[in-house]
């Protein structure tokens, strides 16, 4: 599976209720930049995430570290904070982020089994 599938799959919901496939946006969030913008956001700390779990990618410490701080906090002062951002998507953060914990096992699972 490849990186995008992967992240489309973490955050594509497990099922989705007969009313919230008829449920208006909050305000028009769907189509607004805004709305845009962060998922764009999401997208790219969760791409970011994962490709930091494929054997052979190097992705910087630093930003490694400071997007599983970002995924772990609690902070809803800063607009773009991870709960913020998926408040405004709809997302449940704890859902995403057992998903993210979840891949991040199975991938060191995957890497043991093979040595």
């Amino acid at each position: 599976m490849d990186l995008r599938h992967a992240v489309d799959d973490l955050l594509e919901p497990a099922f989705v209720l007969p009313d919230q496939m008829s449920r208006p946006a909050t305000c028009g969030a769907r189509e607004s930049a805004t709305h845009r913008l962060m998922l764009g956001i999401l997208r790219d700390a969760v791409d970011l995430y994962l490709k930091a779990l494929t054997p052979g990618n190097r992705v910087a410490t630093k930003r490694l570290r400071e997007v599983i701080a970002w995924f772990a906090s609690n902070d809803r002062q800063w607009p773009f904070s991870f709960e913020r951002i998926c408040e405004a998507l709809g997302f449940e953060p704890d859902y995403i982020r057992s998903g993210l914990y979840r891949q991040a096992r199975q991938r060191r699972g995957d890497v043991s089994a093979a040595v």
